[in-house]
């Protein structure tokens, strides 16, 4: 059976605690604020793993870039003909094709 409203039910004020001699101990907080910390700093470790692979990747591709050029160069001076009609043109043309494939290849990347 239900209980009857009292007075401080009715006037909607709080009614006395019945142990009011009793404390709570405040609320530890460490655990929780560590565990936050650990958290952080396991995100920032994980950030800065994927940052050094990024530069990598980029060095790799720019060093990749750097012997292929030099390869093209060695292939195109091979075959030049005799005089080196266009020989200038043909090499500037080439690297500006590898120059343009780098660049729109790392924009495609990020």
């Amino acid at each position: 059976m239900a209980r009857l409203p009292t007075g401080a039910d009715i006037a909607r004020q709080p009614a006395p605690a019945a142990t009011s001699g009793v404390r709570a101990p405040s609320i530890d907080f460490s655990p929780i604020a560590a565990g936050a910390k650990a958290i952080g700093s396991g995100l920032s470790a994980i950030s800065a793993s994927i940052e050094q692979e990024e530069a990598h990747d980029l060095d790799r591709r720019l060093l990749d870039f750097r012997l292929q050029t030099e390869l093209d160069l060695e292939e195109q001076g091979r075959a030049m003909p005799e005089g080196g009609a266009g020989f200038t043109e043909n090499w500037r043309q080439s690297y500006l094709d590898g120059c343009r494939a780098l660049a729109s290849s790392q924009q495609t990347k990020t």
